[in-house]
């Protein structure tokens, strides 16, 4: 989002990005999402994906209208970024899981470099593993 939403650079949006397990994998945005789950804000529930895993999904929790003002608020604060956001999480919604991996290892491979699954992405969206490249797999001298 920061790099496809410009404004967010005006905003605290989650900069803290590091290579994880599974991709880009941010502590605030995980602390966030589990004080959501512990406040009732945010849902979980787990969904088979196209791929065959089960994976959870997040979203505004239908039975606290609390989340609704809070998303309200938010709109109506910030209508152009919102509209952006709005924009990318449509085009992804219903995309593959290893579609949207695919776009984000290889646009932002420094954020591959600790993914397990990094082969499997490629082999499954039918591309080189060269793509990812290893030069960020080095450590820093």
């Amino acid at each position: 989002m920061n790099d496809r939403v410009k404004e967010l650079s005006q905003e605290p949006f989650y900069r803290d990005w590091v290579p994880g397990n599974y991709g880009p994998f941010s502590k605030n945005l995980a602390n966030d999402l589990n004080e959501g789950l512990a406040t009732r804000l945010i849902g979980k529930w787990p969904v088979k994906n196209s791929s065959g895993f089960l994976v959870d999904r997040f979203g505004l929790n239908p039975d606290n209208p609390e989340s609704d003002e809070i998303v309200r608020k938010a709109v109506a604060e910030h209508p152009k970024i919102y509209s952006k956001i709005d924009e990318l999480v449509k085009a992804y919604s219903k995309a593959p899981l290893m579609s949207l991996l695919h776009d984000v290892y290889y646009g932002f491979p420094q954020y591959a470099s600790g993914s397990t699954i990094r082969a499997e992405v490629a082999a499954r969206t039918g591309t080189a593993d060269t793509h990812l490249s290893n030069v960020y797999d080095e450590p820093d001298e």
